[in-house]
């Protein structure tokens, strides 16, 4: 199967590499601090119904990301199994296992062997870039995760944008809930956020919680953005999906 490229392309000319490589090569504006992050579901609008069904099963599962080795499968369930790995309480509409491999689409990309270097959406590609951008001695970089489900119980790619534009309606169709007081207050409270760091480059102002810096020591803070239709829960998350992405960058070419 050939490789899979996502993205602007790569010419040669005006453009020599995926963003990716740029910024691991460290060909990138160094003076502009970075606020980064990604959705917790990202992949679950891309997940394809006819390879990869809602009621999926084990085996569906190992044939799906069997490209990676046995041994790898085995580190893979273990890596993911509910007792280590956060999943909703309530699974909805699809099976234990078709969320697993949703969140692994998500942490390293379509479970395909044209992604096995780790080109995805989710945070541990941004972790990697973010790693990246550090070391070629960006000025600041603050990192999130997006985490309140809006849709069928999933946080799929570019929900957060419902929020930080506050949008109670999307392509005509409504956004449930949006008008409620928790709903509302995380709006309120990631536009104040994003438009600090847009003005000062440090996301944040009186009345919200901390942001602190991502560095590559320590635990590798990030915010979670999440709530209920009552109230806002803004967290700092620690070491977020850390075993599953030194999974992933083990598996990965180094970028």
């Amino acid at each position: 199967m050939p490789e899979v490229h996502w993205g602007p392309v790569v010419d040669g000319v005006s453009n020599t590499g995926s963003a990716q490589e740029l910024i691991a090569d460290g060909q990138f504006n160094k003076g502009i601090p970075v606020l980064i992050g990604s959705l917790i579901d990202e992949f679950a609008a891309f997940v394809p119904g006819d390879s990869i069904p809602r009621d999926m099963t084990e085996a569906d599962f190992d044939h799906a990301v069997g490209y990676i080795g046995a041994e790898n499968l085995r580190t893979l369930k273990q890596l993911y199994d509910p007792s280590v790995y956060e999943y909703p309480s309530d699974l909805g509409r699809s099976s234990q296992w078709w969320w697993m491999v949703m969140r692994v689409a998500t942490d390293n990309g379509v479970p395909d062997p044209a992604f096995s270097k780790g080109c995805a959406l989710g945070h541990c590609s941004m972790r990697r870039v973010a790693h990246n951008l550090i070391r070629g001695s960006v000025p600041s970089l603050h990192m999130y995760s997006f985490a309140k489900a809006v849709y069928f119980g999933e946080v799929g790619h570019a929900t957060d944008l419902l929020f930080t534009f506050a949008m109670d309606s999307i392509s005509g169709l409504p956004v449930p809930h949006m008008h409620l007081p928790g709903y509302h207050a995380l709006s309120v409270a990631m536009i104040r956020y994003w438009a600090s760091f847009a003005v000062n480059g440090e996301p944040g102002s009186p009345g919200l919680a901390q942001w602190p810096e991502y560095t590559l020591d320590g635990d590798m803070p990030n915010l979670r953005f999440d709530g209920t239709r009552w109230r806002t829960n803004i967290t700092v998350e620690h070491a977020f999906r850390q075993q599953a992405c030194d999974f992933w960058d083990g598996l990965a070419v180094p970028r």
